[in-house]
């Protein structure tokens, strides 16, 4: 959890664990929320402050006008000086001050988003339950599904061995695997830079599992595309498997077969400046992002 504060003069930033919306109650995560704002402020927070939150699981008006009416209470300052939206709104105005542009997530999770207006349009982003494709989680996935085959096949290859030994298994058993991936805590996209690191080095395996989640995320992005009527799109990456190149480089392949127009590159902006840009705007101060 990122915070920065200014008051249109010096500015301040505090950050504590990241949490997702949906995952604690609310109040707990409100809690935390107005935990770090103090400390980014340095103490009361002005009467007058405005505030922009963007946060994961809160795209719904009403997580958003919740998360608003709590925040006001505890910060004690009226709810219209409060505007919450999703982690992809800030990253996009963060990525496109003007609008004009759709971004990939790429993280643990992933998705395509544009802005038509104020108004967040979606592809993907669906959640690991549904499936979102090149992220962290899809290609972890992929990599015990990919273990399991070669088990049921009586085969082990080296992607495998890898997968096998990460999960601390030594001659393992499909029901091993199971066990693991089903037990208390278990996180597949911890996995995800094992598959990276075996594609740097050539893995047969590992590139098809990339290929693939990329092309199925780069359908989800020319679907964004056509709906906005843009046969070249500015398409920028953020999240955090945008930092290994080999992920960035089939990512790109893709984007070039669903759509060979597009502007593609990866964004070097935080998306915690598009909620402060935002916020400067409401309290009419020159953005700081």
């Amino acid at each position: 959890m990122l915070v920065r504060w200014t008051d249109g003069t010096n500015a301040h930033t505090s950050e504590t664990e990241s949490v997702n919306g949906r995952r604690v109650p609310l109040e707990d995560f409100v809690h935390r929320l107005a935990v770090a704002i103090r400390t980014a402020v340095g103490g009361p927070l002005p009467q007058h402050a405005q505030l922009c939150i963007g946060a994961a699981g809160f795209g719904s008006d009403a997580m958003q006008s919740a998360c608003s009416t709590a925040l006001a209470e505890m910060m004690e300052i009226p709810a219209d000086q409060i505007i919450v939206r999703s982690d992809a709104w800030i990253a996009h105005k963060a990525v496109f001050p003007d609008g004009n542009g759709i971004i990939m997530i790429c993280g643990t999770g992933s998705g395509c988003y544009a802005l038509d207006g104020d108004t967040l349009r979606r592809s993907g982003g669906w959640g690991p339950m549904l499936g979102d494709p090149a992220s962290g989680t899809a290609l972890g996935l992929d990599g015990i599904r990919h273990i399991l085959r070669d088990l049921e096949s009586q085969r082990f290859s080296p992607l495998s061995s890898v997968i096998s030994a990460a999960l601390g298994l030594t001659d393992p058993e499909p029901a091993d695997i199971l066990d693991a991936c089903y037990s208390d805590g278990a996180n597949p996209a911890q996995l995800a830079p094992l598959i990276l690191n075996a594609l740097d080095g050539g893995d047969g395996d590992a590139i098809g599992i990339v290929r693939n989640e990329c092309a199925a995320l780069a359908v989800q992005c020319a679907r964004l595309a056509r709906l906005q009527g843009r046969s070249v799109p500015a398409i920028r990456f953020v999240g955090g498997l945008t930092a290994h190149k080999g992920y960035v480089r089939e990512l790109k392949r893709a984007l070039r077969e669903a759509l060979p127009h597009a502007l593609t590159g990866v964004s070097e902006a935080s998306p915690v400046d598009g909620a402060l840009a935002h916020a400067c705007q409401m309290a009419g101060l020159p953005s700081e992002g």
